[in-house]
């Protein structure tokens, strides 16, 4: 059954079993009636109704005992209209969720960032919070939330891995704004590949692409100023045109030390 549908929450789904809630009433449904009640939502309908119906018609049952389909399949029906009232009372939070955070004073800044939708903007703003004291700067939100990495050092091992005790949601929630803003913004791409192709895995390009976002995010959330695609890109432009220097050391020993001479270009 599960492989008949997009999803285990397809609204589809869920009407399909309300009217047919075992094998054996499926099957019995004429081909017309099945097909009517495929297409009449043209968003959820599969993308073969042909092919749907053909593995209905083909599907084998389990089991035929009248006991076990039967109350399996009152159990479904009940299962069906609890999970449709669940989903109506998510979808009402959702609403009332996203009219406060768009009174919310920082909703103009944090959906000012690519890739933050209306599921994003009041978590990043319930992220940030509203004490700006309580991050003195970037580097504490991308440790508290677990998008920096740890390094840990013994004797003369030394290793960097991902952090794992943190508040999984928040990371979740820069890990799924980083991912989102690549299809929307053309440098966070370019160095999502970068560290692709410096061997980085899947995860760890997207938290490195986290961690640069939570950097600006926090410059101007600090400041209450929306974000600036021209402006950041122009920012980067600059910064690429800099002349690159070779710094040449000498250095010198002194008392059994070595110590810096000069420098030289």
């Amino acid at each position: 059954m599960l492989r008949w549908f997009s999803s285990s929450d397809s609204v589809l789904m869920w009407q399909f079993l309300e009217h047919w809630p075992d094998l054996e009433s499926a099957q019995k449904a004429s081909r017309q009636k099945l097909k009517a009640f495929l297409i009449r939502d043209a968003r959820s309908c599969p993308a073969d109704v042909d092919d749907f119906i053909r593995q209905v018609r083909e599907a084998i049952p389990a089991t035929k005992d009248r006991a076990v389909v039967a109350s399996a399949g009152l159990f479904v029906q009940e299962l069906v209209c609890h999970l449709q009232v669940l989903r109506n009372t998510i979808q009402k939070y959702e609403k009332q969720i996203e009219a406060i955070a768009q009174q919310h004073p920082d909703f103009p800044i944090v959906s000012s960032f690519p890739g933050i939708g209306k599921a994003l903007a009041p978590r990043l703003i319930a992220a940030l919070g509203t004490q700006r004291e309580r991050f003195p700067d970037a580097k504490s939100i991308q440790s508290y939330s677990g998008i920096a990495p740890v390094r840990e050092a013994s004797g003369r091992r030394e290793g960097v891995h991902a952090r794992w005790a943190c508040p999984k949601f928040l990371k979740q929630t820069f890990q799924e704004w980083a991912q989102h803003s690549m299809t929307r913004c053309a440098w966070a791409r370019k160095h999502y590949d970068s560290q692709r192709s410096h061997g980085k895995g899947h995860q760890a390009a997207v938290r490195s692409l986290a961690f640069k976002w939570i950097r600006i995010l926090f410059r101007c959330w600090q400041a209450r100023t929306p974000y600036d695609e021209t402006r950041y890109t122009e920012s980067l432009g600059r910064r690429s045109a800099l002349p690159k220097t070779d710094v040449q050391i000498t250095w010198k020993n002194v008392a059994g030390f070595s110590k810096p001479a000069a420098f030289s270009v």
